[in-house]
């Protein structure tokens, strides 16, 4: 049996070349709230922790050393860590607020950075009821010749590069965090746009609803920052720092409002580190440092809409077609032949047939490819007739709040700001008044699946016979498919796909699975998923038709294992420390801000067939709050899996089967993996029908 399995589990392609087809999704307008561009601050981070780069500097021939302040502002504990790829090379020593040397041995403890499914060794200190105040850390590498020492930290997967020699993070066991959000996801992201972050201090005890409400803005703490500035790391490497404030003037409310803003213009596409720093005296009079880390992928600037809409009718599957004008000019301009893909999106209003009022008739969005004809470049979006007929609605049509994402981040790259004409021939018109009357008489209210997702293609269809199979997909950066390891679980003939130590979007992935089932010459299937394999089933679902579509009703389609949905909090300092010892590089869709804009896309009928289910740590650890992973919990919220947040990982929409405690990510941390439970798996596997 293990030897089929890893034969029909070599079969995938590095990158794929076949593409399933796409749905025209559309829905009613209660829905448009859901599926438009978030505000921002449903991405916000909020921290105990701060998080200190790591410069070394050569202080004579083959030494090298780094000091970092660290403020101290908690009675009850403090947490302390060192991550660098010269790890086994450095010397620690630290001084208390006393001046006295600190023993930090007697609080040191053996953990590990989980990097997919494997671990880097480093080691965590925790200190209960420290002494408050300004510790000095001293970190020292001796006896590395230069030409040693560059090679071991010149080492960089996002930049041209390497933007630091490592990363100290400290957490502080505190009720003041810091709390950071964009300014907007409109016009913020491309190149040379305005990019805003906001930050504040807050009491997180007088804000317990904020971590239950995503959007919560909490209440500032006024008078107790010093200094605020904003460190940007670059694509090419460069850190810049900039003053952020509290005037009023830079998207931060009132003046003097605890509320600071900080903002640049980034002239280059690529991933940037954009952390906010707070500094301080709170309440109580201690010292303290918090930071905010987030990852920004900015795309080119390259396309923008003309400002003009065409409608055209097809009659034979009963959907208006909406053709959005596009300009790629400036991509063209670049030398880039590519066509553009795109999420794109419009909400449809239209007039009542027999009042003359306007109303909304139904939103739609798809994946889309940007087409020319006649020398104009268009992206269409499909609307079925049933949705004019719910809303008893003809034309004129108006188009609004028209916009594009594009796919491999869901970075907004082009909206419209006002309503949009839409533009049909007097024929096309009088054909339409005429079907939507004719229409209304058999209506029924009812939302059928082709309103929902469009024509199903035929090239999609099956024969009723043809054999179905369990696909098993693994998360980022794993080096093996975690189903394997208990394979008497799945059935025999069950498919793994190996597509091993990568960073990939959410649509790059579910290309992967294209070209999978494509070489397997599967059509009817099930999906399970572990943590970023777990998105992408839904990712898959959502937006294309695949063998998903031919499972019967009565089976679960898509299942997940602990996947972040709604993202990682410390995404951006995990992609700084993938930077220096991986190639898997960060992910966008799995940073808060990316899977917040992510999620906008997806359709609740769609979302209605995801099952998924979350683990996390049971009590114990030196503290007694438990843990997966002593480094994960510095910087992540509590409680976790050991990378996925119990408060991240769950899906609107989509039935929450439950929560299992005691089990954590992956192998080798403090409770067992999830992958390993007998009993959910066969759970999972019945319910998927095999």
């Amino acid at each position: 049996m293990m030897a089929k399995l890893a034969l029909i589990a070599l079969a995938v392609c590095c990158s794929a070349s076949v593409n399933f087809p796409r749905k025209q999704l559309g829905g009613p307008p209660s829905e448009f709230s859901q599926m438009t561009i978030p505000d921002a601050t449903q991405g916000s981070l909020y921290h105990d922790s701060a998080m200190f780069l790591v410069q070394f500097e050569q202080t004579s021939e083959n030494l090298w050393s780094f000091e970092q302040e660290l403020a101290v502002d908690s009675p009850t504990s403090f947490s302390m860590s060192v991550f660098s790829s010269l790890d086994e090379h450095i010397a620690v020593s630290m001084v208390d607020p006393s001046g006295a040397a600190f023993d930090l041995d007697h609080y040191a403890s053996k953990t590990y950075w989980p990097i997919g499914d494997g671990t880097i060794e480093t080691t965590v200190y925790q200190v209960p009821q420290p002494q408050l105040g300004i510790y000095k850390l001293s970190l020292t590498v001796s006896d590395m010749p230069a030409e040693r020492f560059h090679a071991m930290t010149n080492r960089s997967t996002l930049r041209s590069q390497a933007a630091h020699h490592g990363l100290v993070f400290l957490t502080n066991d505190s009720e003041d965090e810091i709390y950071t959000h964009l300014s907007s996801y409109r016009a913020t992201m491309r190149q040379n746009d305005d990019l805003k972050i906001l930050a504040r201090m807050y009491d997180e005890s007088a804000n317990p609803a904020l971590t239950e409400n995503k959007g919560l803005v909490p209440q500032a703490i006024k008078d107790v920052i010093s200094s605020a500035q904003l460190e940007v790391v670059y694509p090419d490497g460069s850190i810049h720092v900039s003053e952020m404030h509290d005037d009023g003037l830079h998207a931060d409310g009132q003046a003097d409002d605890g509320v600071y803003g900080g903002d640049f213009f980034p002239e280059d596409a690529g991933y940037y580190m954009v952390q906010a720093v707070l500094k301080g005296t709170n309440t109580a009079g201690n010292q303290f440092v918090r930071t905010a880390e987030h990852q920004v992928k900015v795309v080119p600037n390259d396309v923008s809409f003309t400002g003009r809409a065409d409608m055209s009718l097809d009659l034979k599957n009963q959907r208006v077609k909406i053709a959005l004008e596009v300009d790629e000019a400036t991509k063209v301009a670049a030398g880039q032949d590519d066509v553009g893909t795109y999420r794109a999106y419009t909400q449809l209003w239209g007039h009542e047939l027999l009042t003359g009022k306007e109303v909304p008739i139904a939103w739609a969005s798809a994946v889309v490819d940007t087409s020319t004809a006649l020398n104009t470049q268009t992206v269409t979006l499909e609307v079925d007739f049933d949705w004019l007929v719910q809303a008893k609605a003809v034309g004129p049509f108006v188009a609004k709040d028209v916009f594009l994402q594009e796919i491999n981040t869901f970075v907004p790259v082009a909206e419209v700001t006002s309503d949009l004409r839409v533009g049909y021939s007097a024929h096309d018109h009088a054909i339409l008044n005429a079907t939507v009357t004719g229409l209304m008489a058999s209506h029924h209210g009812q939302i059928t699946h082709k309103m929902r997702f469009g024509v199903r293609p035929a090239t999609n269809l099956t024969a009723a016979k043809a054999e179905r199979r369990l696909i098993m997909l693994h998360g980022y950066c794993a080096d093996k498919n975690p189903w394997e390891s208990q394979p008497e679980d799945w059935p025999t003939d069950a498919l793994y796909v190996h597509d091993f130590l990568q960073s990939r979007s959410h649509d790059e992935y579910a290309g992967v699975v294209a070209q999978f089932v494509a070489d397997q010459g599967v059509e009817d299937y099930s999906l399970i998923g572990h943590s970023q394999g777990g998105i992408v089933t839904m990712h898959t679902y959502n937006y294309y038709w695949t063998g998903l579509d031919n499972s019967p009703e009565a089976v679960r389609k898509i299942q997940s294992l602990a996947s972040p949905y709604q993202g990682n909090s410390a995404a951006g300092a995990w992609s700084e420390v993938l930077d220096s010892v991986s190639d898997c590089g960060a992910n966008q869709d799995l940073s808060r801000d990316g899977a917040e804009l992510w999620l906008a896309g997806v359709s609740p009928a769609a979302a209605s067939q995801q099952y998924f289910y979350t683990t996390q740590y049971d009590k114990g650890g030196l503290f007694g709050g438990g843990y997966c992973n002593q480094l994960v919990n510095l910087i992540m919220k509590t409680p976790n899996d050991g990378a996925t947040e119990i408060i991240y990982a769950t899906l609107d929409g989509a039935t929450y089967v439950d929560n299992f405690v005691g089990q954590c990510h992956i192998q080798d941390m403090e409770w067992p993996p999830s992958f390993w439970d007998h009993n959910r798996n066969a759970e999972m596997r019945a319910a998927a029908g095999f």
